[in-house]
């Protein structure tokens, strides 16, 4: 499971910054919204499902791509696995 979440994360954090470097040609933006999305999504999954999906409507002329839906997708799984995980332990 663990392994699960760690190469989920680094999906998450590569379909982000291509998301983002689509709409704004730079690095350095990419970077630090990957930073800021992916910090988000470990501490608050419901605005991980609503922030990257809401900036990318905003900064992109109102469309939407691939890379909002894998990171919405990947964002539910996660939450249902770690809720799985959490029903599965006796303590």
């Amino acid at each position: 499971m663990g392994m699960f979440l760690i190469i989920s994360n680094i999906i998450l954090a590569l379909s982000a910054a291509l998301g983002i470097y689509g709409f704004s040609h730079s690095v350095i933006w990419a970077a630090l919204g990957t930073f800021v999305i992916t910090s988000a999504a470990s501490s608050n999954p419901i605005y991980a499902l609503l922030a990257y999906p809401v900036i990318e409507y905003l900064f992109n002329n109102g469309h939407l791509t691939v890379f909002s839906a894998i990171t919405v997708g990947l964002t539910l799984l996660q939450f249902v696995a770690v809720i799985k995980l959490a029903g599965e332990r006796r303590w």
